[in-house]
């Protein structure tokens, strides 16, 4: 994935949420409660919620273990942290559906779908 790096569109960043208040302030209004929490920035929306599952258990516990994002454009991973391929696939996934976002949101198949949804 060579995240980081010029040949990458990927970015990995760290945030300390422990390091003031302001920090603070905003691991809580993206809706961080463990850590670590990887979360994922892309373009368009996603839903890490369904309907059904979102009426039964609420929209929190329905997302996962850790919890729905508060966030627009972002997801979080829900998976095991000791199983680096688990890693790894989320992150090919969620460039995956970015990408599309991009193309269907902004690109030449936003014609096609405003003309067939609109």
């Amino acid at each position: 994935m060579n995240a980081g790096t010029r040949s990458s569109n990927l970015v990995m960043a760290l945030f300390d949420c422990e390091k003031n208040a302001k920090a603070t302030e905003l691991c809580v209004a993206a809706g961080i409660r463990a850590y670590p929490t990887m979360m994922y920035v892309g373009s368009g929306e996603y839903h890490d919620t369904d309907l059904v599952t979102s009426g039964v258990l609420g929209r929190d516990r329905s997302a996962g273990p850790f919890g729905a994002t508060t966030l627009r454009r972002t997801v979080k991973f829900q998976g095991n942290w000791q199983y680096g391929d688990q890693i790894l696939d989320w992150v090919r996934i969620m460039g995956g559906l970015s990408s599309w976002h991009s193309v269907v949101d902004s690109g030449p198949l936003r014609g096609l779908r405003d003309g067939l949804f609109r």
